[in-house]
């Protein structure tokens, strides 16, 4: 079943279309970068910049592959075939994590190609290395919530229309929150949590290579994935599929 919905994920258009929607914006940054600056712009101020609209793409990804069980009544046909829910529910998870770590994994290395032949080296290698590391958590992040919203839902345009406005809301509640620090320098403890409780907070944080707590962002994104995967599969145990 693991092998039936990687192929799933891999063989759909929305990968695809989900990773080119990724490395438009990836494009459309670097040239605004270079070419909109009157100063000459730092790597550290492009590599990760693309990932602030990856939850917008991950939730289409999502959506639309969990989406796509349901309307096809494959869901219910793997539970009538003797599959346990839990193992149906892990199995799509497993896919949209290597689904989304490929879109991520693809968008990166495209900015940090394309970056170093056109912006001035000022990080090192290991400090890409590590705040690459805490935007792969985040983006693991994005796929739990995603996932547990699209298997709960069960029809793929509510799924849709559902994950993208809780896409679009982090986005928004993020790019306060971040001119707020911005504008500020620093918050209260309950603000900088606020903060990192919100993926899009934490990419926010990734793209501009600066981490308020690495401790504490690591340890919210597994709490994140950790909440989101029982609570998914604990409610998809006990959905009743139509």
């Amino acid at each position: 079943m693991i092998q039936a919905d990687m192929f799933k994920m891999f063989r759909m258009k929305w990968i695809k279309i989900c990773t080119l929607f990724m490395l438009f914006i990836a494009s459309m940054m670097i040239v605004m970068q270079n070419t909109a600056m009157d100063y000459e712009v730092g790597l550290d101020r492009v590599v990760f910049l693309p990932m602030t609209m990856y939850g917008i793409a991950a939730s289409v990804l999502v959506s639309m592959v969990c989406g796509s069980d349901y309307e096809g009544g494959f869901i219910r046909n793997k539970v009538f075939s003797g599959n346990r829910k839990g193992s149906i529910y892990f199995s799509n998870q497993l896919a949209n994590w290597a689904g989304g770590a490929a879109m991520y994994l693809v968008t990166f290395a495209f900015t940090l190609t394309i970056g170093l032949g056109m912006f001035e080296r000022n990080i090192s290698f290991d400090e890409i290395g590590i705040f690459f590391i805490l935007g792969f958590l985040t983006s693991m992040t994005y796929i739990s919530i995603f996932c547990m919203l699209s298997m709960l839902i069960g029809n793929k345009t509510t799924a849709a229309v559902t994950c993208m406005v809780f896409a679009f809301a982090m986005l928004f509640v993020g790019m306060y929150s971040n001119t707020f620090f911005i504008q500020n320098e620093s918050g209260s403890l309950l603000q900088e949590i606020l903060f990192d409780l919100n993926p899009t907070g934490q990419i926010a944080q990734v793209s501009a290579m600066e981490c308020l707590n690495p401790v504490r962002y690591v340890l919210i994104d597994i709490g994140w994935i950790t909440i989101t995967n029982v609570v998914g599969f604990c409610a998809f145990w006990h959905k009743e599929l139509k």
